[in-house]
């Protein structure tokens, strides 16, 4: 075979086999001058591969799954005419080199194939090609794998460094609700010594806003006067102006002081506070700035300051008092005040320290008085407390009588410490009695002392069988009217139904509601007063602003006012409108006071209402004049008792004499009092008294004193 010059080869490119056909294989390719590829069909003919169009070239029938005749040419399957396969233009010869073809271009068919040496170089070549690609593409996924290893440890630590802000940001929002849900102050100090940051209670405590106190000195919360003595520090010197503060906080491992802060406006109060502060340092140890806490300490100093008025006051008391007191530990075993210096306030006391208050009773009061003692000794042993228990000590050579009451004393554990108390001498109240004893042993005198007992019970009987009848008269009346009333036009509606019209049948309905209204009030204040008197109805005392409650319950009758043209006048001469009553009890008060001056008014006249301040008392004072009839003198005080009516009232407006015993019932449960008197130019006033805070639990009120509602 003879060596020609080599060829320059055209691979051809998506090369596969063809399904079912040995020896055939489709591929496309690209010649010299050519814009697109061709599809050419690779058959082996004559012991050479040819390419060949793939598609007929009569109608362009595909010819991969074409048969061959006896010459070896393709036979198409759609006509059945021969496509040549003879080497021309459109057949090319095909040369397979390492499993791959080439196409040889035009004009080098009549070339013979290469030698075997052109095919070593060119399978050389090709594998060495293979190689080079091969250790690319290792390279290239070595380094993709490289890649995306970085990748991942940069998308790990983007995510931690997301999660750490996420943590932090969410620490930052949980410390900051922290400090601002804070009752007491937090002040945060930068390196420079200036605020940076104060908590919600601390702005609300001086008056400022958070943005107002951001970058300004600590100092300018403190009151100025104890500022200039905390600005001289330990060794004499001063601190600089606007950082006493902050150097203090930094110059001490711990910061402590008590001080009072100076708000923002000077009315405000000034706040009493215990500050706590400490340095802030960095990892490396620089100062980054301070934190200070404080605790609001003015109720506490407040409480301290009456605890010693309290104190003070219960001294002031002892010291005056007639009784003394006395106070025994676990064992009953008496011991001395708080002073350790002796038992009690009065040098006349003949218990002493040491000592079981049995030892001072004589011995024959323990015998003859046994019984006393004992159920005295029993409520002790049994820690309940006990009230004026009466008996005698020996005082020296002399025996008084002693009057004691104690209770028992609980630590806070509920521990029993033993018994606290007070006595009083009542020697000469027990001369007294007993001189008393001595007469009434006298019959002439028990004879007429009894003799007065009975007529003034029998006055008593015959003044409750007067009012009982004169009640039941009056009630009988006071129902039979309004009853009359109901059943009269009731009885004239029924028979008139379609005969009147209905503006007149709507007037026996008005006047059945209002006869009604009337026999239901009568009823309800007999109930009124039979709970009073039962104690269903136990006062439930609030503070309550009474010239506010006048107020809203006149407002109810205003319509009644108006229909009589009365003025009414209100004087207020007291500050303090505030007691502490049943609201709902007083009500009832001034409703039937205020209803009976205007009910007995008349037209075009004037009613006065006062409130007024007690001279030596806590008390306050409510009245109401009227220009009504008045009340005899006689029967100032008896008006207020149950079933009474003044005579000048008891015909015309009277009503059942329940209104002013309910209110007397009332004002007493709240240990007031109520009276009345006559006005010079004529009617009536009510007066009624009860102290402001309230006294109900049964307290003895003193007797000097006038309490006034």
């Amino acid at each position: 075979m003879t060596n020609t010059p080599a060829t320059r080869l055209i691979p051809v490119q998506q090369v596969r086999a063809v399904e079912g056909r040995d020896g055939r294989w489709c591929g496309h390719i690209t010649l010299p001058g050519d814009t697109s590829s061709r599809h050419v069909l690779i058959v082996r003919h004559k012991d050479e591969l040819l390419a060949v169009p793939a598609n007929c070239p009569h109608e362009g029938y595909s010819l991969a799954d074409s048969e061959v005749d006896e010459t070896g040419n393709i036979v198409c399957p759609a006509h059945g005419q021969l496509v040549p396969m003879d080497e021309n233009n459109e057949n090319y010869r095909v040369n397979e080199i390492a499993g791959e073809f080439f196409v040889v271009p035009p004009g080098s068919f009549a070339e013979k194939r290469p030698g075997d040496a052109e095919l070593v170089r060119l399978r050389q070549e090709v594998i060495s090609l293979r190689q080079a690609n091969s250790a690319l593409q290792s390279q290239v996924l070595n380094v993709s794998e490289q890649v995306e290893h970085v990748l991942d440890e940069l998308s790990r630590k983007s995510e931690a460094l997301q999660r750490q802000s996420d943590e932090q940001h969410r620490l930052s929002a949980f410390v900051n609700r922290v400090v601002d849900t804070m009752d007491g102050l937090l002040v945060v100090l930068d390196a420079r010594g200036m605020i940076r940051q104060v908590n919600a209670a601390g702005c609300k405590a001086l008056g400022y806003t958070a943005h107002e106190l951001d970058g300004q000195s600590a100092d300018m919360l403190i009151d100025p006067q104890q500022l200039a003595v905390l600005s001289v520090a330990d060794n004499g010197s001063s601190y600089p102006e606007g950082l006493v503060l902050f150097r203090r906080t930094i110059g001490e491992e711990s910061m402590q002081l008590e001080v009072n802060l100076e708000p923002r406006k000077r009315p405000m109060p000034q706040p009493r506070f215990l500050m706590r502060g400490s340095p802030i340092y960095d990892k490396a140890g620089k100062l980054e700035g301070a934190v200070i806490v404080g605790s609001d300490v003015t109720p506490l100093r407040q409480r301290e300051q009456a605890l010693i008025e309290s104190e003070k006051r219960f001294r002031d008391y002892s010291q005056v008092s007639s009784d003394f007191f006395w106070q025994t530990d676990a064992s009953h075993i008496l011991f001395g005040t708080a002073e350790g210096t002796s038992l009690s306030n009065s040098p006349s006391s003949p218990l002493s320290a040491g000592h079981h208050p049995k030892e001072y009773a004589p011995p024959e009061d323990l015998k003859s008085k046994a019984i006393a003692w004992q159920e005295h000794l029993d409520d002790i042993a049994a820690r309940r407390p006990f009230r004026d228990f009466e008996c005698r000590f020996r005082a020296g050579s002399n025996v008084i009588w002693m009057s004691v009451s104690g209770k028992p004393v609980y630590d806070v554990q509920g521990v029993f410490q033993g018994y606290r108390g007070t006595a009083k001498d009542i020697t000469e109240r027990r001369q007294m009695e007993h001189e008393l004893r001595m007469h009434r042993d006298h019959l002439s005198e028990m004879v007429e002392e009894r003799t007065l007992d009975l007529l003034k019970a029998k006055e008593e009987a015959e003044r409750a069988n007067r009012m009982k009848s004169e009640f039941i008269a009056n009630v009988s009346h006071e129902f039979r009217t309004p009853l009359h009333a109901i059943i009269s036009f009731a009885c004239f509606g029924s028979k008139r139904l379609n005969e009147v019209p209905l503006e007149k049948l709507g007037s026996y309905f008005q006047r059945i509601e209002e006869s009604g209204g009337r026999l239901s009030r009568m009823v309800n204040d007999l109930l009124d007063l039979a709970k009073l008197e039962a104690g269903h109805r136990p006062p439930e005392p609030k503070p309550t602003d009474i010239v506010g409650l006048e107020e809203s319950l006149r407002r109810q009758l205003d319509g009644l006012i108006a229909s009589k043209s009365i003025q009414v006048d209100v004087q207020t001469a007291t500050d303090d409108r505030m007691a502490e009553v049943d609201p709902d009890q007083f009500s009832q008060v001034i409703l039937n006071l205020l209803s009976n001056a205007i009910k007995f008014t008349p037209n075009d006249r004037c009613i006065l209402i006062s409130f007024d301040d007690v001279a030596d008392a806590d008390a306050v004072q409510f009245s109401i004049a009227d220009q009504g009839p008045g009340i005899p003198e006689d029967e100032l005080e008896s008006v207020f008792d149950k079933f009474e009516q003044s005579s000048k009232t008891k015909t015309g407006a009277g009503g059942t004499g329940l209104g002013l015993a309910i209110c007397k019932e009332i004002v007493d449960r709240h240990k007031g009092t109520v009276r009345a008197t006559n006005n010079d130019d004529g009617g009536a006033t009510f007066i009624v008294q009860v102290p402001r805070t309230f006294a109900g639990d049964g307290r003895a009120m003193p007797k000097k004193h006038a309490f006034l509602f």
